[in-house]
């Protein structure tokens, strides 16, 4: 990023995106240059991190995407990181939905098992 200083105002994506606009290069170019789709690069230039799969992958995109254009990534991680919904509180609902797909598949089961049984019992009982 030659010499140009990062505002600590802007947002991480917004510098970015500038000098991306700086050199001259478009969306499609720089997502196939990252490895990412077009639609992940502009939601993290946008700001619109709940686009993204998950806080970590805003994290890694963001670091080679400064990579790339050779801008310190702490001041973007750092900025980025205060922009983000809390990784623990992203954890703490994929737990809470994990534990509720699973008791649901207990339950299932359970069922299954009760049903079998009774169908054993009156099968044995010739009722």
């Amino acid at each position: 990023m030659d010499d140009q200083k990062i505002n600590i105002g802007e947002k991480p994506g917004e510098i970015l995106k500038a000098e991306r606009l700086r050199r001259g290069l478009d969306v499609a170019t720089v997502a196939e240059q990252l490895h990412i789709t077009r639609h992940y690069l502009s939601a993290l230039e946008n700001g619109e991190y709940h686009k993204l799969p998950a806080p970590i992958f805003a994290k890694g995109y963001m670091r080679s995407y400064a990579k790339l254009f050779d801008i310190p990534e702490d001041t973007l991680l750092s900025s980025l990181e205060a922009d983000l919904p809390g990784d623990k509180e992203a954890v703490e609902k994929s737990r809470a939905g994990q534990l509720k797909s699973h008791r649901n598949e207990i339950l299932g089961v359970l069922l299954l098992i009760g049903l079998l049984s009774a169908a054993w019992v009156y099968n044995k009982l010739g009722l």
